[in-house]
């Protein structure tokens, strides 16, 4: 039967290593893939809507034009 204080020693080993192997966790590979498909769909969704957004953005600029010269 282990004592408590092996089971201590063994509790820290064991911490230690998971700390060791979250410092060294490739992470941060998959993070950066996942912005990567998120730009890649935003893109697309812009592609798709290029239209709609470019109506848009007309529309509020000639609002923001009248406003102006009526200032």
């Amino acid at each position: 039967m282990k004592t408590l204080m092996n089971k201590m020693s063994d509790a820290v080993v064991g911490m230690k290593e998971n700390l060791r192997n979250l410092m060294n966790d490739e992470k941060g590979e998959s993070h950066i893939v996942a912005v990567v498909l998120v730009l890649v769909v935003v893109v697309a969704l812009a592609a798709i809507f290029k239209d709609k957004i470019t109506d848009i953005v007309e529309s509020m600029l000639g609002k923001t034009e009248d406003t102006i010269t009526r200032f």
